[in-house]
């Protein structure tokens, strides 16, 4: 039996917001939590549970990042605006009808290597829709963005390279 091991600081992310594929770099955290819900059936006749089934599928997906163009910021001028259009110099929030209600929606896709460079694991994240996107500056660090939201799916697929 092969076993491989996968060390975390060897990844890339690439987010694509409608048709457009942003690399975004100096990754720093990356997590998909594929959940369900689950409906539990009991009988009057024992406490045990007599059978289960899963429902609703719901990804947690928490993505941590620096170093970004802040020319090119799809991930807020999209979140703001409620539309993929290419950034132009100012984002603000949209309150055209149409769009103020829109959700737009992001694949988010890592990859992480084994330590040998041999194998990777690739997680895609998609369609996944944040409720907030913080710009917070805090005093002698490096700005960093701090996403959570949740996907409609993940998928998570091993290669040979």
């Amino acid at each position: 039996m092969a076993t491989d091991s996968f060390f975390a600081n060897s990844a890339s992310l690439n987010m694509t917001i409608g048709a457009t594929s942003v690399t975004v770099a100096a990754l720093k955290n990356v997590s998909f939590t594929p959940k369900y819900e689950i409906a539990e059936l009991y009988g009057i006749e024992s406490t045990h549970v007599r059978a289960r089934n899963k429902y609703q599928l719901k990804v947690d997906t928490k993505v941590e990042y620096a170093m970004w163009d802040a020319d090119l910021d799809y991930v807020m001028y999209a979140f703001l605006g409620g539309q993929y259009t290419a950034p132009t110099g100012v984002a603000t929030d949209s309150d055209a009808a149409g769009l103020r209600s829109q959700c737009p929606l992001f694949n988010i896709t890592a990859t992480v290597y084994n330590t040998g460079r041999t194998r990777t694991i690739t997680a895609t994240a998609y369609n996944v829709v944040f409720a907030e996107v913080p710009f917070e500056l805090r005093e002698n660090e490096y700005i960093t963005r701090n996403l959570a939201g949740s996907a409609e799916s993940v998928s998570f697929a091993t290669a040979t390279t």
